[in-house]
């Protein structure tokens, strides 16, 4: 299920670089997304604890899905604020995971959080505040 996860997130993240470089529409990013969704659903990754059943899982999973990516894009337009916004949601998983003696949320933000710290000091025209929480964290 993990490799699921990082597959499907590494693909969604060649979407989005085709869609800068090629100019892809917005439907045919839509359809990319609901498609890479639909593969963490047909791998059993799906919300179970709101609603019973299987089909409104899934589809809350497919919307979930769909709406953070495009939530995220949407905060793109700022630089450092998508990485910025990133970071502590992988900073809050890892302290929240260690806290309940969990181990794959832990240990995947702690992965992730370099790199996402790494495109927060490395972003051509940093924001204010990029610059001033690496500067605290330094």
């Amino acid at each position: 299920r993990l490799a699921a996860v990082l597959a499907g997130a590494t693909l969604m993240f060649l979407t989005g670089r085709a869609g800068d470089r090629l100019g892809l529409g917005p439907l045919v990013k839509l359809a990319l997304q609901v498609v890479l969704a639909l593969a963490l659903v047909a791998v059993g990754i799906t919300v179970k604890c709101f609603i019973p059943g299987v089909l409104p899982g899934a589809l809350l999973t497919i919307a979930w899905v769909v709406l953070l990516t495009n939530a995220f894009n949407f905060l793109d337009n700022m630089n450092g604020l998508s990485s910025g916004v990133a970071a502590v949601c992988a900073w809050s998983a890892k302290m929240r995971g260690s806290s309940r003696l969990r181990t794959t949320v832990p240990v995947v933000a702690r992965a992730i959080l370099p790199s996402i710290l790494a495109v927060v000091s490395i972003s051509p025209k940093r924001s204010s505040w990029s610059r001033m929480t690496l500067r605290s964290r330094l």
